[in-house]
């Protein structure tokens, strides 16, 4: 049963990935849990989410610019370390609530109102988003939504989107892995689970990639802010529930 739900939770979290450039953690998250401790799944799912960032960065890597992405690579560097010490003294719950509720009104407000063409903020506050979004995954594993936010704001090219939210989630991975085994929160005994997912992680990814290549720019970007949505939602019932 427990290999059952983790092969079926990689799989709809790799195609979401594949498909919004996001989302693979929250949705193995969401199924996981029901069938496995929360460390453990969080240790297996570290290691799922790097391997699927690193898997889709190589194949949009000509899409990775250092004007983009650097900034909030940049960024995550100081945010995931600073994270780690100094947001768990803050109520996640809190914190998760008051997320959710932002990407809820931003979800609903971006899909009501027309896309204008690009708006565009400036590349500077990639910076201020990658610290933010590396404090987040650094303590409580939920960096994406600044991230998604920031990109969205853009007005970039749905590949541009999604190759440099990979480059800011792949930073993010790479400097959690080493804190988790130092802090034996990926251990030896979480081997199988990650084994017996790995393959039906590329079919997901394969899957997504394929719905990824069909769609437009106006359609990819609905699926960015209904995702948007769904994790703000998924964030309130979690807390609220």
């Amino acid at each position: 049963m427990v290999y059952a739900v983790l092969i079926a939770a990689v799989f709809f979290g790799a195609l979401t990935q594949g498909v919004a450039g996001f989302g693979a953690g929250m949705v193995a998250m969401a199924l996981i849990p029901l069938v496995m401790d929360v460390p453990d799944a969080v240790a297996v799912i570290a290691v799922v989410c790097l391997v699927v960032n690193f898997s889709i960065l190589v194949q949009m890597r000509s899409h990775v610019t250092r004007e983009r992405a650097g900034p909030m690579i940049a960024g995550a560097f100081i945010g995931v370390p600073v994270g780690l010490l100094a947001l768990k003294r803050f109520d996640p719950s809190v914190l998760k609530i008051t997320l959710g509720i932002i990407l809820i009104g931003y979800a609903v407000q971006s899909l009501m109102r027309p896309r204008e063409g690009a708006q565009g903020i400036s590349h500077a506050w990639g910076f201020i988003i990658g610290i933010a979004g590396g404090a987040l995954g650094g303590a409580f594993n939920t960096g994406g939504p600044p991230a998604v936010i920031y990109v969205t704001l853009q007005g970039w090219t749905k590949d541009a989107t999604k190759a440099t939210l990979t480059a800011f989630f792949c930073s993010i991975s790479t400097l959690q892995m080493p804190l988790y085994i130092a802090s034996d929160v990926l251990t030896a005994e979480h081997v199988p689970y990650i084994a017996a997912a790995l393959p039906t992680l590329w079919m997901g990814l394969w899957a997504g990639t394929k719905v990824y290549d069909t769609i437009d720019q106006e359609v990819f970007r609905r699926v960015v802010l209904a995702m948007i949505a769904v994790m703000g939602v998924a964030f309130l019932v979690k807390e609220l529930g």
